[in-house]
């Protein structure tokens, strides 16, 4: 299979998984007004959408042959996003995720595999291929905030099994140590995050082993904070 055809599928599996989500909201949850802090259901959605739309967008940039644009200051932009989407209805949220989702197939279509492959013009990327720009925004950037938002509403294990189901799904795009770690990395911090120590620390020691360069960022990663003072934490970075 291809690299494009691998991705085309993970991002179909992505947004069934979304539409899931969206599907088994409560009327109570779909009525929610978010705030800047707190965003509700339709909030999250919005925000995901305005992200793919971003990324369809440096795509074509790159197709162009031109140097797309980088957002590097998250909070910043995600504060001018909700802002932007915040007033709108469930109808009109609803068509651009379609919308972003499309613009964002079509992105990849439009790629060759080589391209895909091709570190990514964004300095936020640090020289990772392009196909993790589209990985990170229909698929491991929306997890971390539906899965969030499954804890909040009592469906933690819907969370979890998201998470495992897409490590699985994720592993075959590259069969590199690095990538194997950086899939169980995100394992780790979906754990220690849910308070779920022991299996944190296990699959923290294996993002460790396999790659290394995540050591670092790891001693200040604020998805760890529950693992700090912890024996069996302490003791990976011992070794």
């Amino acid at each position: 299979m291809t690299l494009k055809s691998q991705l085309l599928e993970l991002m179909h599996a992505a947004r069934l998984r979304e539409e899931a989500f969206i599907s088994a909201l409560d009327e109570s949850e779909r009525s929610a007004q978010g705030s800047p802090t707190d965003w509700s259901g339709k909030d999250l959605i919005a925000h995901l959408a305005d992200w793919r739309l971003r990324t369809a967008e440096a795509l074509d940039a790159i197709g162009r042959g031109e140097t797309p644009v980088d957002y590097p200051e998250f909070d910043e932009t995600n504060a001018v996003v909700f802002e932007r989407h915040r007033a709108k209805d469930w109808s009109e949220v609803t068509r651009l995720s379609e919308q972003a989702w499309a613009d964002l197939e079509a992105g990849v279509r439009r790629l060759a595999d080589d391209q895909l492959g091709a570190p990514s013009p964004l300095p936020s990327l640090g020289g990772r291929p392009i196909w993790r720009m589209v990985i990170i925004d229909a698929s491991t950037h929306p997890l971390t905030h539906l899965g969030a938002y499954a804890v909040r509403h009592g469906r933690a294990a819907d969370a979890t099994r998201w998470e495992e189901d897409n490590a699985a799904k994720l592993a075959p795009l590259d069969s590199s140590p690095a990538w194997r770690g950086t899939l169980r990395y995100n394992l780790a911090c979906h754990f220690a995050v849910r308070g779920r120590s022991p299996e944190a620390v296990a699959a923290l020691a294996d993002a460790l082993r396999l790659n290394p360069d995540l050591r670092e960022w790891s001693r200040q990663d604020a998805d760890l904070e529950s693992l700090r003072g912890h024996e069996a934490y302490e003791a990976l970075y011992r070794e």
